[in-house]
């Protein structure tokens, strides 16, 4: 029996701590969330910080690909409080987040690789 509640604490623990993680460490294909698009046509915004891995390769994979876009430093307060307020908006916790975060005319991706970018920015034309 003791066995058992030891399994149950163990695994009620890496649930948490997923959870607090902020889930798996792949990257986000699906829309995390959405809110009113930022500005009137299409467009791409990611957030992210210099010192990211994971946002310098997807800026130099976007600029490679040709996809305009627009980077914020998320550690600028100002930039910060839009971004958390435009998370807030579209149902995201702005508790934990994974970067880069993108912006896609309104829908919002965690992590994305540079095609769910590409394929986002294109579906805006359709």
């Amino acid at each position: 029996m003791r066995n058992i509640a030891g399994f149950l604490v163990l695994v009620g623990l890496l649930v948490m701590l997923r959870q607090w993680s902020g889930g798996d460490t792949g990257g986000s294909d699906r829309v995390a969330g959405a809110t009113t698009p930022a500005k009137s046509g299409p467009y791409v915004t990611v957030y992210g910080r210099d010192s990211c891995g994971y946002t310098q390769s997807l800026l130099s994979e976007l600029s490679d690909n040709g996809l305009k876009h627009e980077y914020r430093i998320v550690d600028e307060p100002a930039v910060a409080s839009r971004l958390h307020e435009r998370m807030r908006a579209a149902g995201l916790s702005t508790r934990r987040y994974r970067l880069p975060v993108v912006d896609v005319n309104g829908r919002f991706y965690l992590r994305p690789g540079s095609d769910t970018v590409q394929n986002a920015y294109n579906d805006a034309f359709q």
